[in-house]
């Protein structure tokens, strides 16, 4: 790692994780200094760690839960509606086949 930049990416769920999805807002704009306090440690001796930021929502396969509580409605809706029940911005957020182009979508919501 000497010499050479470390990226850094957070990956932050509109939805939360499966088992936690109180937890979305961690990674949320508004908390970063939070999060990068985390990191202070590290970038004390590296001084070339930069952090990059996705932002998406996506469900587990099979996961109805949110179709169940938001009947009739689509994901990217569905979206549309919890950011602006959490106040963020629903652009910020790429839908599942965005996010997998970048990322095993199945490793991030922990299938």
């Amino acid at each position: 790692m000497q010499g050479a930049p470390l990226e850094v990416t957070l990956y932050t769920n509109l939805f939360g994780d499966p088992d936690e999805p109180r937890y979305a807002y961690i990674g949320f704009p508004a908390n970063i200094n939070s999060y990068l306090d985390l990191w202070e440690p590290y970038r004390r001796f590296k001084k070339d760690i930069q952090f990059k930021y996705v932002y998406y929502y996506a469900v587990k396969p099979g996961d109805d839960n949110l179709y169940k509580t938001f009947p009739g409605k689509s994901l990217k809706q569905i979206a549309g509606l919890v950011a602006r029940m959490l106040k963020v911005d629903s652009s910020m957020f790429i839908g599942p086949e965005e996010v997998s182009k970048i990322v095993d979508l199945q490793k991030l919501i922990m299938v």
